[in-house]
């Protein structure tokens, strides 16, 4: 392969590499509103059970790609990274720590232990960073804006990466067929474009993530992403869609 198919069909890859790491997603629907006063903290301890499937470009269901997934609060009442009353999420091999801000709204770190390369480089860049979901104040903010470069096997790919996270809406989620959550809906959107002649005309992939967050558990009730990757012509590729679902359908809260 040549050098510029090379960083093409690199650049391709490492956005759905790094996005992985943060699971969220979901729809929004005219539900009742949250308040803060009702935010729950969990301890070490508790658990949650997902339902996950991969979709195809039109967002629908691809066979065969059923899993069932957990998480779990290893630690709490900490204090990391500057912020106090932490707790500890594993969420299906990931790590991220959870607080709360004195408006009420979520804050969240991902931690990507253990990763090399391309995985580290872009989650550090995009992920590694406190992140507040605005769950009761339902504003929006630019998380990044940066042009960076990306190290990928002694290739340096030349890189713009835009972050955003906005307030979507409230819907119930089911959980099993007696159960219910009222969760806000946050959407992470990412844009990563490359800014290098061998990529040329420039190419812009596209990922978002909606997370149905429940104040009542003080985790994750559904989550729905899809990521969008354009027509590369220096690595012949076409272009293609496609997503992840996972919905919640059991949990425990200590």
């Amino acid at each position: 392969m040549t050098d510029r198919k090379f960083l093409a069909s690199v650049f391709g890859a490492f956005l759905l590499i790094a996005l992985g790491l943060f699971d969220s997603g979901c729809s929004s629907s005219s539900s009742p509103q949250q308040t803060g006063s009702n935010n729950v903290t969990p301890k070490t301890g508790s658990t949650y059970t997902y339902s996950k499937y991969q979709t195809d470009s039109n967002g629908t269901k691809i066979p065969g790609t059923d899993l069932v997934i957990s998480a779990s609060v290893i630690d709490d009442g900490k204090t990391v990274r500057g912020q106090n009353n932490v707790y500890t999420v594993v969420d299906d091999g990931d790590t991220a720590y959870f607080t709360y801000t004195s408006s009420n709204d979520v804050n969240v770190f991902v931690e990507n232990n253990g990763l090399t390369g391309i995985e580290q480089a872009v989650g550090d860049e995009v992920l590694h960073r406190w992140i507040v979901l605005p769950i009761t104040t339902h504003t929006s903010a630019t998380v990044l804006d940066t042009n960076t470069t990306i190290s990928v096997s002694g290739f340096q790919v030349p890189t713009h990466l835009v972050a955003t996270v906005s307030y979507v809406g409230d819907e119930t989620v089911k959980i099993g067929t007696t159960d219910s959550l009222v969760t806000s809906i946050c959407k992470l959107t990412i844009t990563a474009t490359t800014n290098t002649i061998l990529i040329s005309p420039p190419a812009t992939l596209t990922y978002e993530r909606n997370i149905s967050f429940s104040p009542k558990i003080g985790y994750i009730a559904k989550e729905v992403s899809k990521t969008a990757i354009p027509p590369i012509p220096a690595a012949g590729t076409a272009g293609s869609k496609s997503g992840d679902f996972r919905v919640l359908t059991s949990y425990t809260v200590k």
